[in-house]
């Protein structure tokens, strides 16, 4: 007999449901588990943290020892070689073959050929069992009897509970050499989920037993599996596939059907809206199911509690502080990889699924801002009722996918697939030209691309990244579907941001992509360099056979696009349009860059998804960075998995680099897909946007966007240029000394029309006719000074009058002007003053009648000047 070589295996994580045509590669160890490892759970190498239900499926690959103990009772241990050794497990709970008596389980393998299970006892007796594995699926099951003793020890009855090692063998090798890599998979029908155990990691991911709404039955799993699974988001949606968000989104803003007209569209008080009071308890979201809740977010959550009812249930599935779903304390919500704050917001991504309703209520005091995203699944989708004490397998799935999202953040999640391949391609793009990186011949899907920048200096990165760009067209389209400048490709810009995040990232070692990009005949991939200088780059293109029929998925399309669209309403002029587009397929995100010169607060716009001509979106939120999973305009940088901050050049000043991934809350469309984001500070502010949006869309979609020219991409971000008034005290520099009512601050006005000095004025809101404004005046020695001033005027500012240490000055001053504008200059007389501060009053007199009842006051500068 040839020496008995091992079988090398790959490590997929992958679903049961997709044909097993690509899933878990295996090797003795599962046989071993079906038999022998019922006793306990899978735990990573090293220190022990957490435990993984033990009917789970493990792939073992690489040189590892990994250990288990559970309970105190000593479960098993194994050691994975491989190479020309062959491949053994050490056990140490053979007593579990006895209780169980049986193997039960299904196989195959890339190649036909002998495959034995070789079982060794601690008295050197060896029993054997053969099986001819094909490349098509077969039932293997054995018991005890159907082991038969093998060399000279090897006599009588096995006794399990001596089992000392157990050696999945192939006897195909050659000349008692391996024979070369060889996959084989193993599967038991009745399993939900799979761990995957690498070189220096246990880790195990959830696999979900079918792919979207492939079956009518989800398992918790399979919602936490949604987490991490890419290939899913090409699946086109099947009809009552939803996507949608509870917000605290201030209600003054509605759609009015009979005129057909918004209103209140730029109300901004997001901090408080709820659907309705029921007593002193809030009523913040209710969903009919299937579905289930993919995301919570807040920007302040506190001590009252927020209580979530399902499938009508009059005791709360989840009762707790609000504060509790997001501090780590509570199980399940004790992953912090998944429940988190970033950057002063709080994020909690484990599921809470629901069969028939949910119901989310609070108590007082339960905070302010608040997102509960959530999916809805076709009717009659089954799908478990959320309950805390989850059951082994659901928290060993959280724990997999924890795992994998702290320590695997830039590896592929579904690891290899069956016959893939990686081109390697070292590309010199000239300038003014266009090259050819890959053509792929398929059907195939496109699973991860790397890309290096070679030999370009550090100043010219950013330069590069946005001249250079990268264009991939799908079968026999005539435009392509992925259009965008080489870096923001891979979610930040300008430049390299290095940071890790689920589908892409960009590190020390270069740019990665691992999302899901299936084709039908062929892929196209070209570069085109619109600079003045020749680049080189280093691309690994991995590419593989897709796992369905392609009439179910999607094509992965990315654009980038700066000022795409107008608002198509006068009053939803701050709708600044994300992704327009139409046809059947999947909203999975964007990276939003900014450039804001003037520094503060560039944000403050809710996003709003109109989905298949929703006249009022279903997805309405309360901020741009509430959007991207933080809070109060903070300028910390923060790398998730789902959403980052990749770059802020310091206080929102600069440039400013933020993404936002829909993995397991991709939000599906039939027809269209219109999603936007309130942009306040219009472009004439010099505060500007550009957008890079990934979806997927079905062939005959509509993709509306085309290729930008350099200029419009490259060198547009420039500091902008302000007027200051000569000799003048900028208004809002002015110390304030009282208000009566209302409060005075200092606004900026770089948004409006026209030039007030500094870009900004003393502002003064929420007064009334008898209030006054008290401010310090200082005079730099005793003189005789001319006084003049500059207000701002617009259609609801006051009539006012100012004081000098309480005598008048002045004449009475309307503001009103029918839109925001800077006033001429005004006399306020001339006065011996002495050296120091002067109290100057503004007394609120009344309003131009065309004002109505408003009576606000700005200050762009005062003078005082020698006379």
């Amino acid at each position: 007999m040839k020496r008995l070589s091992n079988i090398v295996v790959s490590s997929r994580v992958h679903s049961m449901r997709e044909a097993w045509t690509s899933i878990f590669s295996l090797t003795a160890a599962r046989c071993v588990i079906a038999a022998v490892l019922l006793l306990g759970s899978v735990v990573s190498a090293g220190p022990q943290r957490d435990v993984i239900g033990p009917e789970q499926w493990v792939a073992l690959s690489g040189r590892l020892t990994m250990e288990r103990e559970a309970g105190g009772v000593a479960g098993f241990r194994w050691h994975i070689v491989y190479g020309k050794e062959p491949t053994v497990i050490t056990c140490t709970a053979g007593s579990a073959w006895k209780a169980i008596g049986r193997l039960s389980f299904e196989v195959r393998s890339d190649r036909d050929g002998p495959l034995f299970i070789r079982f060794d006892q601690s008295d050197k007796k060896i029993f054997l069992t053969y099986f001819d594995v094909s490349q098509s699926w077969q039932r293997i099951a054995l018991t005890s009897a159907d082991l038969r003793p093998f060399g000279d020890g090897a006599t009588g009855q096995m006794d399990a509970a001596l089992i000392d090692r157990v050696f999945l063998v192939d006897l195909n090798g050659s000349d008692g050499d391996a024979r070369g890599e060889r996959t084989v998979w193993v599967r038991d029908m009745s399993v939900g989920t799979e761990a995957l155990l690498q070189t220096d990691k246990a880790v195990a991911l959830p696999v979900p037993n079918s792919a979207p709404n492939d079956t009518n039955r989800l398992t918790y799993s399979d919602l936490v599996g949604d987490l991490t699974h890419l290939e899913r988001l090409a699946v086109l949606p099947l009809p009552g596939e939803r996507s949608a968000q509870w917000s605290s989104y201030d209600r003054r803003s509605r759609y009015a059907a009979d005129t057909a007209q918004y209103a209140g569209w730029g109300a901004n008080e997001d901090g408080v809206g709820v659907i309705r009071m029921e007593g002193d308890r809030a009523v913040l979201a209710e969903m009919a199911g299937p579905g289930c809740i993919t995301r919570i977010w807040t920007a302040q959550p506190g001590k009252g509690h927020v209580k979530i009812y399902l499938d009508g249930s009059d005791q709360p599935a989840i009762d707790l502080p609000f504060a509790g779903y997001f501090d780590g304390r509570n199980s399940p919500f004790d992953f912090p990889s998944l429940v988190y704050h970033s950057a002063k917001g709080a994020n909690c991504y484990v599921p809470i699924p629901y069969q028939k309703s949910c119901k989310i209520v609070a108590d007082p005091g339960w905070g302010m801002y608040y997102h509960f995203t959530y999916k809805t699944f076709p009717t009659g989708t089954i799908v478990p009722t959320f309950t805390r004490q989850l059951s082994k397998d659901g928290r060993g799935a959280l724990v997999a996918t924890d795992a994998f999202l702290r320590d695997r953040l830039g590896t592929d999640p579904a690891s290899s697939r069956t016959a893939s391949a990686t081109e390697t391609r070292n590309i010199i793009c000239p300038a003014g030209q266009t090259v050819t990186v890959a053509t792929l011949k398929g059907p195939r899907a496109v699973t991860a691309l790397k890309v290096t920048p070679v030999d370009v200096p550090p100043d010219e990165m950013g330069a590069a990244l946005r001249e250079v760009t990268l264009s991939i067209t799908w079968d026999d389209d005539r435009s392509p579907a992925v259009w965008t400048p080489l870096g923001d490709f891979f979610g930040t810009a300008p430049g390299v941001n290095n940071y890790r995040s689920l589908p892409c990232g960009m590190t020390k070692d270069g740019f990665y992509s691992y999302w899901y990009m299936p084709f039908s005949k062929k892929a196209a991939i070209t570069l085109t360099n619109d600079g003045a200088r020749s680049r080189s780059f280093a691309f690994r293109i991995t590419h593989a056979p897709t796992t369905r029929p392609l009439n179910q998925l999607g094509r992965f399309h990315v654009k980038w696009h700066r000022d795409a669209f107008a608002p198509r309403e006068a009053t939803r002029w701050m709708d600044w349009t994300l992704l327009e587009t139409s046809g059947r397929g999947r909203y999975c995100g964007v990276a939003l860059h900014i450039w804001n010169p003037r520094g503060h607060w560039w944000g403050e716009g809710d996003e709003k998804f109109f989905v298949d001509g929703e006249k009022f979106p279903s997805t309405f939120g309360t901020g741009s960075e509430d959007y991207f999973g933080y809070a109060w305009c903070s300028p910390d940088i923060f790398h998730k998995a789902f959403h980052s901050q990749t770059r802020n050049d310091g206080e929102n000043r600069g440039h400013i680099s933020v993404n936002r991934w829909h993995i397991s809350d991709s939000v599906p469309f039939q027809e269209s897909f219109d999603g936007v984001i309130e942009k306040y500070f219009l472009n004439r502010s010099q505060t500007l946007y550009d957008a890079t949006v990934y979806w997927y869309l079905d062939a005959g979609g509509v993709d509306p966007y085309s290729p930008v020219p350099v200029g419009r991409r490259s060198g547009y971000y420039i500091e902008p240029r302000s007027y200051t008034e000569r000799d003048a005290i900028e208004g809002e520099q002015l110390r304030v000394l009282e208000t009566t009512r209302g409060v005075a601050e200092r606004q900026e006005l770089f948004n409006y029309d026209g030039d007030w000095s500094g870009d900004a004025q003393l502002f003064w809101g929420g007064g009334r006719p008898g209030d006054r404004l008290t401010l310090a005046l200082p005079v730099p020695k005793a003189g005789k000074y001319a006084i003049e001033v500059r207000l701002t005027k617009a259609n609801d500012y006051g009539i006012v009058r100012f004081m000098l240490d309480g005598k008048k000055i002045g004449d009475t001053f309307d503001q009103y002007y029918p839109s925001v504008t800077p006033g001429g200059t005004l006399s306020l007389g001339t006065h011996r003053l002495s050296q120091g501060d002067h109290k100057l009053f503004v007394a609120i007199v009344g309003a131009n009648q065309a004002a109505g009842d408003s009576y606000l006051f700005g200050l762009d500068w005062i003078k005082i000047r020698p006379n």
